[in-house]
């Protein structure tokens, strides 16, 4: 593997910038279902916006008992309100609420009654559910499976055909390309690292001819004759020398599907190819594969970092950074806390390290970045965040009592635009 200099972090404000919807619209969607008729196929956890899903089932036709499916959708969105009204409870009447953390919520409830994941202080909040005469048949842990399983199928609708011949859209798409571009005639590899569920990167590195030596982890699986040139999952691929672009999709993505159930077996990604597809979704083995492969939530993630694909690219997200002297972050809130300790520890591990951060309103960070992201990227935030703290244990915003974080001479480089709207010139000026 080559080693390289430079990186960049994506997050899912890149996406929006393109035409994706933001977080409050999915939350919308979720919440009130202001789209289209959201469907559920039973015996399968996946939820539709259409009564056709191409990609999903080839050229099959949901069965047009839309009343039925449309009933399955139903019931779950009375638990998700409830969810978000407890979720609402507890944050500032400032905050809010997203899909995301309505999520955590109904997936700790669920590991907690399977046992999963022992969380003693759910008790209340379950015991609270319990008490909802229309939660008592089915119980308060099929109701939390199922809202997950009704949030995925939402973000996974949403995002999984992004509309690309928009302005929005190749102007996004012609500025990743360019970057990169720049970036490999400087450093010759480039590593992108993406929290982002749609196919966004995938396109901008496979539509330019001067990126086409790009590699995501998976490969054409040509052991079996009939796999239709699907592709499958093998973290041995970044190995090879002959990439310069190594995309890694920290979070999984739309079109990841895992063949077995459970926690283990093999990544796809079916055929693009339309004949290939059908014949793909037509062979049995592929027929019922329903588990599309990418995380929605807050710290329940940090869980799933721990295993499968996800373990595996976090091992080389980690090991990546140590070869890294430039980080270019961009459309990421610094909301998740995993990541976020690998960034400020890879930038207090060598004081040559540089962080860059493209952001078109860099208030805003401040109001999603993690406490101590924020007082990363804004020093001038540390004394209010200590007061607030001694406020809440003391009762006494002039104690004084929390421990101030000893202050830095080096701090990151905020740049004030959108993605669409940078040039390597401005970036360049501070590597």
């Amino acid at each position: 593997m080559k080693a390289s200099r430079i990186a960049f972090l994506f997050g899912a404000g890149v996406s929006y910038a393109a035409g994706a919807p933001s977080t409050l619209d999915i939350t919308d969607v979720v919440v009130k279902g202001k789209y289209k008729k959201y469907l559920m196929v039973e015996n399968c956890s996946d939820y539709y916006l259409d009564l056709y899903d191409k990609h999903y089932h080839g050229n099959e036709i949901f069965p047009p008992h839309v009343e039925i499916l449309q009933r399955g959708v139903n019931e779950i969105r009375p638990f998700i309100k409830v969810l978000k009204k407890l979720v609402v409870e507890n944050y500032s009447p400032r905050k809010l609420v997203n899909y995301e953390e309505i999520f955590y919520l109904a997936a700790q409830i669920e590991d907690a009654i399977s046992d999963e994941h022992d969380n003693p202080a759910l008790l209340p909040i379950v015991k609270r559910l319990n008490r909802y005469e229309d939660f008592r048949e089915l119980g308060v842990g099929y109701f939390s499976g199922k809202s997950c399983d009704y949030i995925r199928g939402v973000v996974k609708s949403l995002l999984f055909n992004i509309p690309s011949t928009t302005k929005k859209f190749l102007d996004v798409k012609k500025s990743i390309q360019s970057l990169a571009v720049e970036s490999l005639n400087r450093f010759k590899v480039v590593d992108v690292f993406s929290l982002n569920h749609d196919r966004l990167f995938e396109m901008a590195l496979s539509e330019s001819a001067d990126l086409n030596q790009n590699q995501d982890g998976f490969s054409i699986y040509g052991f079996v004759a009939h796999d239709y040139g699907s592709l499958r999952w093998d973290q041995k691929q970044f190995d090879q020398d002959a990439f310069s672009i190594l995309l890694y999709k920290l979070h999984g993505s739309v079109d990841w599907f895992k063949l077995y159930k459970g926690a283990f077996g093999p990544i796809i990604i079916p055929p693009s190819e339309e004949n290939s597809l059908n014949s793909f979704w037509s062979d049995s083995r592929y027929r019922d594969l329903n588990y599309r492969v990418f995380l929605v939530g807050t710290f329940n993630k940090m869980l799933e970092y721990s295993h499968g694909i996800f373990s595996d690219l976090h091992c080389h997200f980690r090991e990546r950074l140590y070869g890294v002297n430039h980080l270019i972050i961009s459309g990421y809130g610094f909301a998740d806390k995993g990541i976020n300790s690998d960034i400020l520890e890879w930038f207090s591990r060598n004081s040559k390290n540089i962080a860059i951060v493209i952001h078109p309103n860099p208030v805003d960070l401040k109001l999603t970045a993690r406490p101590g992201a924020r007082r990363w990227l804004f020093p001038e935030t540390i004394e209010d965040d200590c007061r607030q703290m001694d406020d809440m244990l003391f009762g006494n915003t002039n104690a004084q009592i929390t421990p101030r974080p000893p202050k830095s001479n080096r701090n990151p480089i905020i740049i004030k635009k959108g993605i669409e709207r940078v040039n390597w010139e401005e970036i360049k000026e501070h590597l």
